[in-house]
């Protein structure tokens, strides 16, 4: 049965459902129509197709080809607007920077898409749904559409392709505890395949590296990822050298902020990560002073409840699904 049956099916059972899954589909498809009709308007921030990380990384590719260092400090000591990931990243982005400014960015946003469009799909069939050739249609606008993959289309980020490595990394695993009483190997070669691709999906950005717990529930996973984390290491120092490395590490360290005076968490950025922003506006709106503590104890007893429920189920026959998740 098609998505869209079962979904029609269950309208009388669960109309609550129906209503939101339908309403979320259509926003997402056609969010970057009204991303179109408010962009010339003003009212609200709307951000260009500016592939402004692209700049980043052809000029990064440029840089690496030429012998210059590739981790360039601004004057004052930071490395805002300059490129941030492992060096190893770099000869991805060298057959898309050959194609210019407008060719390259669009093709690498549309490879991007391409591919979380295909590990998306390949997911939902491993959760027994059968999508007919109308909803992958949908289902390519709605990923187009939905806001964080498409503000990395309109910055040429990363992290689209990111999560569809990851995808991939889900399937290898689901298809490694298919074959798992399978003699050839195939069970463990899928497992293995799993742990590799998780590496190469969690080390670009190394807040994904959260990514790997799944890891710890599988022994030959667990064992593909570190071999090809010490290969990729390996493999990048021998081309870029130790040097560029270490200028690697600077930039974590900047990153990171150590050495710093900290932000408190009601003045992070929206942009990256502020959990409890409409919160402290609403309690800002009634005239109520908090101290930013309260942010801070509140995200550590919603992590300690995370760790708490995870521990509860570690032992469950299904808990392989939320914790790869």
């Amino acid at each position: 049965m098609s998505v869209a049956r079962r979904l029609w099916s269950l309208r009388h059972e669960r109309p609550l459902l129906v209503v939101v899954t339908v309403a979320t589909v259509l926003a997402t498809v056609l969010w970057p129509l009204a991303d179109a009709v408010l962009r010339p308007t003003g009212l609200i921030h709307v951000s260009d197709y500016g592939f402004n990380d692209f700049g980043v990384y052809s000029g990064t590719v440029d840089a690496w080809l030429d012998g210059e260092p590739i981790y360039v400090q601004n004057e004052d000591g930071g490395y805002h607007g300059s490129f941030l990931y492992p060096p190893f990243v770099l000869p991805l982005f060298y057959p898309f920077s050959l194609l210019g400014f407008e060719a390259g960015p669009v093709l690498f946003g549309v490879l991007s898409l391409f591919l979380l469009w295909v590990g998306v799909e390949g997911i939902a069939e491993s959760f027994g749904a059968s999508l007919s050739v109308p909803e992958r249609i949908v289902l390519l606008f709605a990923l187009f559409g939905f806001h964080p993959a498409f503000w990395d289309f309109k910055w040429a980020q990363v992290s689209t392709l990111l999560t569809a490595i990851l995808c991939f990394a889900f399937l290898a695993s689901e298809r490694g505890e298919r074959l798992n009483a399978s003699e050839d190997g195939a069970g463990t070669r899928s497992a293995v395949l799993s742990g590799v691709l998780t590496t190469l999906g969690a080390t670009v950005k190394l807040f994904y590296l959260t990514a790997g717990a799944h890891l710890l529930r599988d022994g030959r996973r667990f064992a593909g990822a570190v071999a090809s984390g010490v290969v990729l290491l390996a493999g990048s120092v021998l081309v870029f050298g130790v040097e560029a490395h270490r200028g690697y590490l600077d930039v974590l360290t900047w990153g990171k902020g150590w050495g710093t005076s900290q932000l408190p968490p009601a003045g992070w950025q929206t942009a990256y990560f502020r959990p409890f922003f409409l919160v402290d506006q609403f309690v800002e709106s009634l005239g109520i002073t908090v101290p930013n503590v309260w942010i801070i104890g509140a995200t550590v007893l919603g992590i300690l409840a995370v760790i708490a429920l995870a521990l509860a189920a570690r032992d469950a026959p299904a808990a392989a699904h939320p914790t790869f998740a």
